[in-house]
């Protein structure tokens, strides 16, 4: 028996309209063009009501290459404005840091420190050991 190489047909990458998607754009473009509601979403409740059941991806596509648009939904919102930088301490005792350090012992055992730390000396004022 001989091995054969398949080789899969390489598509151009590009959706171009067909004949069949002819009475899906028309369907598409009669009930959005008289709201702005209507989101291909909707759309596609409403073929799936009619009995055409259009993928998603394709509905959205059709949506698009009729010329309507799809709304996003923005980014995170951020704060506003500038913060304002943090105050150098003039003096010891007006700022303290807290950090914690871990570690393990040869034995596996895992710990952590807990470090308290002057901002304007930067010497530990406290620590605790803890497992």
């Amino acid at each position: 028996m001989s091995s054969r190489v398949i080789c899969p047909q390489q598509s151009p990458g590009r959706w171009h309209a067909t004949a069949d998607d002819g009475e899906l754009q028309h369907r598409t473009r009669g009930p959005a063009a008289g709201s702005s509601q209507f989101g291909y979403h909707r759309l596609g409740y409403l073929r799936a009501r009619e009995g055409i059941a259009p993928h998603h991806k394709k509905l959205l596509r059709t949506y698009r290459y009729v010329g309507f648009r799809v709304l996003r939904l923005g980014g995170r919102k951020r704060e506003l404005g500038t913060r304002r930088p943090a105050v150098l301490p003039d003096g010891p005792n007006q700022r303290g840091l807290f950090d914690f350090v871990s570690g393990s012992l040869t034995c596996g055992q895992r710990f952590r420190i807990p470090f308290v730390v002057d901002a304007f000396l930067r010497k530990c004022l406290a620590q605790l050991a803890d497992t």
